[in-house]
């Protein structure tokens, strides 16, 4: 029986002219946005791999120098250009995409942009992300808003409760064939940008990737399913169908315009941190605050001329003293760095509101991108910084005619060898593994899923009340 609805929803779904509209709306921006893509991605990963030469020559011409300024000189990791990100850019160009260190210590980050006019930035790019949580996420409204109330004001409801057939058995039926049919309208979408991909031959279609497709469409059937369940949510609550309209068009303003661009202005006002500004006023404090005690103890007035004999005690003591300032000023930054993420991640709490949030978080976890690859690119430089320090420190230590002294920002008193670059430890970030990802999604996925489940529950009980006279 539930077949029967289900076939006769698709056959009443697919002689409208929602369907034909939304179909090629659909098809064509996922073909402008995958070709769009293509251009766009071609150029990033030219002007990536001219930065990453530009690095690497920077470093081989300082290691032929000697192995402290190898260490001391600061480096820069720039992300490389994700080829999968026309399934999901992740809001990655607000994500700082910059990572600045030495041996030791990890600075910082910022947002490096490659574009000859990053003024663009202000405009979303049409990857299948985006396509799928605004214009599928208001298709399925689209086709579910009149589901009941539509038919209830043609009489046919009450025609088609008046066999032997239960409400729940009709109303899965409707449920089920608006997921059908809003995925014969995603699936060519789909199908369409990958072959621009194919035939562009700009992007190698690996195993990863297809795993990576495939688990995009499982989600974002998901996502289909929570929203047609708040779309038939919105047909049942009143009998009317353009009181229906309303509803579900307010939900869907809310979902995916109201809730996931208001995280800003949340965060700020329930979670605020320091600001940068503040931040630099603590490190100056700290400085000086240990400038005046290393004057009052020792008499170092913090100036040391490079002419002066390297092994004097003099440098030694200096040496402490700028260490011990350069680790006063990590310490007040990586606090500083911490209270951003748990900022950000509280913020996230708030979006949990909205299924077109947790739906962009799945797709971070799918393409590993977005805030789940920031964190693996900061975690595992913090890594490679401290293997490059052990490093430097033991090939300081083999240096006979080195006073031992890691300045962390003159060679004048540890090695000045010269030091082959193919010997220096390479950073690279290693890929996240399917189980990183699954772990990252999870919470999301779990939300979603209750969602769905408690929103078509609510659905069912107003339905079996619904009085269809």
């Amino acid at each position: 029986m539930i077949g029967t609805i289900i076939i006769h929803e698709l056959r009443h779904n697919f002689l409208n002219l929602r369907f034909y509209v939304m179909f090629l709306l659909t098809v064509f921006v996922f073909g402008i946005g995958t070709v769009a893509f293509v251009n766009n991605y071609e150029k990033r990963a030219e002007d990536y791999l001219q930065v990453e030469r530009d690095r690497i020559d920077n470093m081989k011409e300082t290691a032929g120098q000697n192995a402290t300024q190898l260490a001391i000189a600061g480096q820069h990791f720039v992300t490389k250009p994700r080829s999968n990100s026309f399934i999901s850019e992740s809001r990655e160009k607000y994500i700082p995409n910059d990572f600045s260190y030495t041996a030791f210590a990890v600075y910082g980050f910022n947002i490096r942009s490659g574009s000859s006019n990053p003024l663009l930035k202000v405009f979303n790019e049409l990857n299948w992300e985006f396509i799928v949580t605004i214009l599928i996420s208001f298709t399925v409204f689209l086709f579910t808003f009149d589901s009941i109330s539509g038919e209830k004001e043609l009489r046919t409801l009450a025609v088609t409760l008046s066999n032997s057939i239960s409400r729940g058995t009709v109303l899965i039926g409707k449920y089920l064939a608006s997921i059908i049919t809003i995925l014969f309208i995603l699936i060519p979408g789909i199908c369409i940008s990958l072959a621009v991909i194919i035939l562009s031959g700009s992007i190698s279609i690996t195993s990863v990737l297809l795993f990576e497709i495939t688990v995009f469409v499982g989600i974002s059937t998901l996502f289909i399913a929570c929203m047609s369940a708040f779309g038939l949510l919105s047909s049942v609550i009143v009998k009317q169908s353009n009181v229906s309209m309303l509803i579900a068009l307010f939900l869907w303003i809310v979902m995916a315009v109201i809730i996931p661009n208001s995280a800003l202005f949340w965060s700020h006002t329930l979670f605020p941190i320091e600001n940068s500004r503040t931040i630099n006023g603590r490190i100056n404090i700290s400085r000086d605050d240990i400038n005046d005690s290393y004057k009052q103890n020792s008499g170092d007035t913090g100036f040391v001329n490079n002419s002066e004999m390297p092994s004097t005690p003099q440098h030694e003591e200096h040496v402490k003293r700028v260490t011990e300032i350069l680790n006063a000023e990590m310490q007040i930054r990586n606090e500083y760095y911490r209270n951003m993420f748990r900022q950000l991640e509280r913020a996230r709490l708030i979006t949990f509101l909205s299924p077109v949030s947790l739906f962009n978080y799945l797709c971070e976890g799918v393409v590993c991108g977005g805030y789940l690859r920031f964190q693996k690119i900061w975690n595992s430089l913090h890594e490679y910084q401290t293997q490059f320090f052990q490093f430097y420190q033991e090939f300081d230590a083999n240096d006979f005619e080195s006073p031992h002294w890691l300045h962390p920002y003159r060679d004048m008193s540890s090695t000045r060898k010269t030091i082959d670059y193919n010997e220096v430890p390479v950073y690279s970030v290693g890929a996240v593994s399917i189980q990183e990802r699954f772990m990252y999604a999870s919470s999301y996925l779990l939300v979603i899923v209750l969602y769905t489940a408690v929103t078509f529950f609510l659905t069912f009980v107003l339905f079996v009340r619904y009085d269809v006279r």
